[in-house]
């Protein structure tokens, strides 16, 4: 697809607290394939967060999240999970909010976060869902020169209404997904650094078709200016 929109981001400080909001909206239109219905759509999201450093070492935090995707003339799925033409365009709103606590011990930095996600099909909410995260991430610095991260993300959703194979004979629709990074960054001079990155990203379903499991690794180059 070809994706062509605006994005707005602002921050401010005062004090021990910090806040900012992003906001976008963007159109993404799809290559057609003859016989399917297109996916071309309008994307919006705003997120609006606030920081609190509780000790120099601690920092807090909380966000709200709201994103849309309207899409032109996809049909949405019925009850049933049939998709027909008569079915209005599909509309997905999703509402979320996230906690975080980041901590530093000298050379070391601890994150996690928490996200709740839920997602409203305007239809008849055949896709509604509620999806929960949880993000882990450390990040060791044993010289000014070496950085090492490790994350580890799981994700949960909930579908009260859907199924396996879009059929009520497939059964419920679950799904839960989860990922590894590990990564290494060397700076060779003050604009020049290598990196080696691998993760692996393993998704779990009642439906085979979403099934997967992912290795990635990347060496490369990074030039700051």
């Amino acid at each position: 697809y070809v994706a062509s929109g605006v994005q707005g981001a602002f921050q401010h400080r005062l004090g021990r607290w910090q806040w900012g909001f992003d906001l976008g909206f963007e159109r993404r239109r799809y290559a057609r394939v003859a016989q399917v219905a297109g996916y071309d759509h309008d994307y919006l999201h705003g997120v609006v967060s606030v920081d609190y450093d509780l000790r120099p070492t601690t920092t807090l935090s909380f966000g709200v999240r709201n994103y849309q995707r309207n899409y032109d003339s996809r049909p949405a799925y019925d009850l049933n999970g049939a998709l027909l033409t008569t079915s209005p365009a599909l509309r997905y709103s999703y509402q979320g909010v996230q906690l975080g606590v980041a901590q530093r011990f000298g050379r070391v930095e601890l994150d996690a976060d928490f996200l709740r996600l839920d997602r409203t099909d305007a239809f008849e909410g055949y896709g509604d869902y509620v999806q929960n995260a949880l993000l882990v991430r450390a990040i060791f610095r044993p010289s000014p020169r070496f950085r090492l991260l490790l994350s580890a993300v799981a994700r949960s959703y909930d579908y009260p209404r859907a199924f396996a194979f879009n059929d009520p004979a497939g059964g419920p629709l679950m799904l839960d997904s989860s990922s590894a990074q590990l990564a290494a960054e060397f700076r060779a001079t003050r604009k020049l650094s290598v990196f080696a990155e691998v993760g692996v990203t393993d998704v779990a379903s009642t439906d085979p078709r979403i099934v997967y499991t992912r290795t990635q690794s990347q060496p490369g180059v990074r030039w700051r200016h």
